[in-house]
């Protein structure tokens, strides 16, 4: 019998740092195992295998990662009988989306309907929060070491017994250690590890670099680098309605390294205000102690630094009285389909304020989230900026029942002032990556969707790079929302950006889109597919990008004289060359 199979699909490698623990988990259980990418995994070798475990994240609306589009659809067509073999799926998603963790669901109930053997219950991991993992590495454990057991020669010594968990340490009141490496230092690793996308989710590029015997590399998740802020300007007109910040932050002297394509991992605070107003609403003592991930640290610090006081858990509505709660509040306790509602429209303090809560300190920490980092697309090269990595943020601010609310990470950063500092890491990804310098790219990216491509000219400047480029971009008023402008249009004077195309969506009485554009020159983009172009897409997954994928597809279609089938079954050729490329949120 082979090993244990590890499979993960990832974009913004949760899923793989994930499998790698896994991996190592169970190879010092004594498990011979095999990591691989899902679509590394060809489907007759997994009846072959002890044991076949998914680690999986999903992307977009419900689509598999990248790494695993392959795979998914060579599963989901069938045909190919499991043998029983035992399996288990880890999925990773986020439940503000419509299509939560589908992937991994589709996954779990195709390999028990091709005859596979659940040796595990399917978990979930939502928004960055890993602690169902662990309950999913607890239940497989003695499982396969049945299975161990099952398959061992018949003179072969027993299994041994699981060592038992060690005694739990003494608690000790005490400061919180810091969480940030100044450049160059030792540091704990910050204690959540998970990202949630934002705006600007990092596409790829080579998988981490080996960890040495030291531990965690500096500018990765578990010791992010404490970096100064070198510059932070909005990038719009003062009369937009919109607030986009360019935010330069300096890696001199700290030896992190990252390529085009990569992404940012920004661990946000939450605004001291809002901690204040929480705790004022409970009637709580900010300097009470808590207990969290084995530390005893102030209440204040705790949902300052490591608790999501936005975003509602579903544990905090099991403290609401029915008695107490409005019409709508009092639907969702009972009704999913009214909690997700309320849930996406409401924010904690909404419910604490609405519900009248009456909640210990500990009972409070109890029912959030973690505090998640966000990912945030890089938009430079290294090349053109050395020592340097920049970001393009939208800030988010917005009206919510009479109160005005505000996006925690974008103005947690839009609120730094040049020379302090931000806890940041390097997030490498797996297919957004720059392609051979000599074929033509033509990428869609509205609004901060434009963050990549800016990398991605600087770096083909940089190198001089023969290939043509052609840029989709869009916003709401070009007198206004024109990011990059100067930049863009001396690239499109050298000939660095062959072609520009702008969709403002209210600069006229009727509304024009990146897709727009890219039906007008339906011909063009046809031609530049025929000599091997490569489509980038980055931004919003909901709208622009399905909207860009079915203009692509008409385009295909009527360009290339093809049926509706065909012309899908190029798109499916196009994507397995690698050479579509999406980073959508």
């Amino acid at each position: 019998m082979n090993d244990v199979i590890v499979a993960y699909g990832t974009e913004t490698g949760n899923s793989e740092g994930l499998a790698e623990r896994l991996q190592q988990q169970l190879q010092g259980s004594g498990h011979g195992v095999r990591l691989l990418e899902l679509d590394d995994v060809q489907l007759p070798s997994i009846s072959q295998a002890k044991a076949f475990l998914v680690i999986t994240s999903t992307y977009g609306e419900g689509d598999p990662p990248g790494n695993a589009e392959l795979f998914y659809d060579a599963l989901m067509a069938g045909g190919v009988p499991l043998g029983g073999v035992a399996f288990s799926v880890c999925a990773l998603g986020d439940s503000d989306y419509e299509h939560y963790c589908k992937c991994g669901r589709d996954i779990d109930a195709q390999l028990e309907a091709l005859g596979g053997r659940r040796i595990a219950q399917r978990v979930e991991c939502d928004a960055g929060d890993e602690s169902p993992y662990d309950g999913w590495v607890a239940q497989l454990m003695p499982q396969l070491a049945q299975l161990a057991s099952a398959q061992a020669p018949a003179q072969a010594s027993p299994a041994q017994a699981p060592a038992q968990p060690a005694p739990p340490q003494q608690l000790t009141p005490q400061p919180p250690a810091p969480m940030y490496a100044q450049p160059g230092a030792s540091s704990p690793a910050y204690p959540q590890e998970g990202a949630t996308r934002m705006a600007n989710v990092g596409g790829s590029a080579p998988a981490t670099p080996a960890r040495s015997s030291g531990g965690p590399l500096l500018g990765s998740k578990k010791k992010p680098l404490f970096a100064q802020i070198i510059d932070n300007h909005n990038l719009n007109h003062p009369q937009s309605e919109k607030e986009t910040r360019h935010v330069a932050i300096s890696l001199q002297g700290s030896e992190v390294e990252y390529q085009v394509g990569d992404a940012l991992g920004v661990y946000p605070r939450n605004d001291s205000n809002l901690v204040l107003e929480l705790i004022g609403l409970l009637r709580l003592n900010r300097e009470e102690k808590v207990e969290l991930d084995g530390e005893l640290m102030s209440l204040f610090y705790a949902l300052k630094y490591r608790k999501d006081i936005v975003k509602i858990d579903p544990r905090l509505l099991e403290h609401v009285n029915p008695s107490y709660a409005p019409p709508q509040l009092s639907a969702a306790l009972n009704n999913p389909s009214a909690r997700k509602g309320y849930m996406d429209e409401h924010h904690v303090i909404d419910v604490v304020g609405q519900a009248q809560l009456q909640l210990t300190a500990t009972q409070l920490i109890a029912c959030l989230r973690s505090l998640a980092p966000r990912l945030y697309s890089i938009s430079s090269s290294p090349k053109a900026h050395p020592g340097e990595v920049h970001l393009t943020v939208d800030v988010l601010r917005y009206a919510l029942h009479n109160t005005q609310r505000k996006g925690v990470a974008s103005n947690f950063l839009a609120e730094h002032e040049v020379g302090s500092h931000v806890a940041v890491y390097v997030q490498p990804t797996k297919e957004f990556l720059l392609c051979d310098a000599s074929a033509p790219i033509i990428m869609v990216g509205p609004g901060t969707g434009i963050a990549p491509f800016r990398a991605m000219l600087e770096e083909r400047e940089m190198t001089n790079a023969p290939g043509q480029s052609w840029l989709f971009f869009g916003s709401q008023r070009s007198s206004t929302d024109f990011l990059y402008q100067d930049q863009l249009n001396a690239w499109v004077r050298s000939g660095r950006l062959s072609q520009l195309d702008c969709a403002w969506s209210r600069d006229q009485d009727y509304k024009v889109y990146v897709q727009d554009l890219m039906y007008r020159h339906a011909q063009g983009i046809w031609q530049w597919l025929e000599a091997g172009a490569y489509v980038y897409v980055c931004g919003d997954a909901k709208r622009m990008a399905k909207d860009v994928h079915s203009t692509l597809l008409r385009i295909i279609s009527e360009q290339g004289r093809m049926s509706q089938q065909d012309a899908e079954e190029y798109m499916k050729r196009f994507k397995s060359a690698k050479r579509y490329r999406r980073d959508i949120y």
